[in-house]
């Protein structure tokens, strides 16, 4: 019995060494899992190229393919869990990106923005960054942006921390919030604006919130609070003038 055991393994084993020789000398290859990491040299509308791979984007959602659009607007690498089949990329499943970066906010053309002459695709932002940046933009001014992508499972998670000194004409005051130039922002619980008159100009330091959104975390001019005149800081945080 054990003698009928042992020759059936060894027999199981040759099998499986013959169908492993077949597949390597007919070049056949296995799909397995891996994660390409390195520059994004190029996006379109149906695939991306990664460390050289072309990565379809089809397994992927908006903030994983925009997140590889923001990895080739600012010459960053971007790693990628794909499963492939020798050299070509089958299906990706998720994307990993961070950017950080200050300066001025500009047009980024149709509804985007830049920060530093990088675009910022906006589905990376939720509605009162945007907002924020949109502001500084008006005003000619700068920010500090980190954005950090992940992914699991084709679900991605996008954290994004804005960071930015801007200064405005108080249009509108409300229990907690205070609006700038027309654009409402909240306000920190526990911060003093001093009491700002409508019509002052003020300046206040604006980050992102815990929950989401930004809100107002300090007043940081010298102005007058009835007159709203004196000296205004750079509306630069980190960045030049």
């Amino acid at each position: 019995m054990h003698a009928q055991r042992f020759s059936m393994a060894r027999l199981l084993a040759a099998l499986a060494l013959a169908i492993a020789a077949a597949f390597t000398t007919f070049g056949v290859a296995f799909a397995a899992p891996e994660t390409i990491c390195g520059r994004v040299d190029a996006v379109s509308a149906s695939d991306a190229t990664v460390d050289g791979r072309v990565v379809p984007l089809a397994g992927l959602d908006a903030q994983a393919v925009g997140a590889l659009q923001l990895a080739f607007n600012g010459n960053l690498d971007a790693c990628v869990d794909v499963d492939s089949t020798g050299a070509t990329v089958n299906q990706a499943f998720a994307v990993a990106v961070t950017f950080d970066q200050c300066g001025r906010v500009r047009p980024g053309g149709g509804t985007a923005v830049m920060v530093d002459g990088v675009i910022i695709p906006p589905v990376l932002l939720d509605a009162e960054t945007f907002d924020a940046l949109e502001f500084a933009m008006s005003i000619n001014g700068s920010a500090c942006l980190a954005i950090d992508v992940t992914g699991s499972g084709g679900v991605s998670t996008v954290a994004a921390q804005l960071d930015m000194e801007v200064c405005g004409t108080v249009t509108g005051l409300g229990a907690t919030s205070v609006e700038l130039n027309g654009t409402t922002f909240a306000v920190a619980n526990g911060v003093d604006l001093d009491d700002p008159d409508e019509g002052d100009g003020i300046c206040v330091a604006i980050s992102s919130a815990a929950g989401g959104g930004v809100e107002v975390i300090a007043r940081t001019d010298d102005n007058d609070e009835d007159d709203g005149t004196g000296e205004v800081p750079d509306t630069a945080m980190a960045a030049p003038r």
